[in-house]
C-alpha cells in the first residue's frame, strides 16, 4: 500500500522540477526521478505484456536519461525558495489526489482501495485481490481472496 505515497511524491517531484526550490537544487534531476518513480509503481501494479513494455520502457528512459544528465553536470545554479518548496509540494498532492481519484474513469484501471455500497473495502494485491472490512474503526483482513489473471491490471471499470 505504499503506491499511493510514491506517486504523491513523484507528482512533488514533477512540480518541483520546474521550481527554484531547495527540492530542485538538491536533487538536480527532480523530474527525471518522479518519472522512474512513477514507472517503477506502475510496472509494479501491472501484470500484462503490454504495460510491463510500457512501464519498464519509461523506466529505462528515466534511468539512462538520470545517467547521462549527471555525468553531463546538466545543472542550472540558481538561488532556492522555500515558497517554491511549498508551492511543489501543494500542487503535487493537489495533482495526485485528483488522478488518483480520476484514474478509473481516465484510465480504466482501479487505484488503492475499491468501495462499495455496503462500506467494505477491497485492497488490489498482485495477483490476487484481498477483502478488508471496517470494524470498530479499524480496518481488518477477512481473508477472503479473488484470484486475478493479470494483476490489478485486470480490474477495470470499463471495457476497451
Amino acid at each position: 500500500m505504499l503506491a499511493p505515497y510514491a506517486i504523491t511524491l513523484s507528482f512533488v517531484l514533477l512540480a518541483a522540477a520546474n521550481l527554484r526550490g531547495h527540492i530542485r537544487r538538491v536533487l538536480k534531476h527532480p523530474m527525471l526521478i518522479a518519472i522512474a518513480i512513477w514507472a517503477a509503481v506502475h510496472l509494479l501494479a501491472n501484470g500484462d505484456t503490454k504495460g510491463t513494455v510500457l512501464f519498464a520502457s519509461i523506466l529505462a528512459y528515466a534511468l539512462v536519461d538520470f545517467v547521462s544528465a549527471v555525468q553531463r553536470h546538466a545543472t542550472k545554479l540558481f538561488a532556492p525558495s522555500a515558497r517554491h518548496d511549498a508551492m511543489a509540494v501543494a500542487a503535487g498532492i493537489v495533482a495526485a489526489l485528483a488522478v488518483m481519484a480520476l484514474h478509473r474513469v481516465l484510465f480504466g484501471a482501479a487505484v488503492g482501495l475499491l468501495r462499495t455500497s455496503r462500506r467494505r473495502r477491497f485492497v488490489a494485491m498482485l495477483p490476487q485481490i484481498g477483502m478488508m472490512l471496517f470494524q470498530n474503526g479499524k480496518l481488518v483482513d477477512t481473508g477472503t481472496r479473488i484470484p486475478l489473471a493479470a494483476g490489478p491490471v485486470s480490474i477495470r471499470s470499463m471495457p476497451r
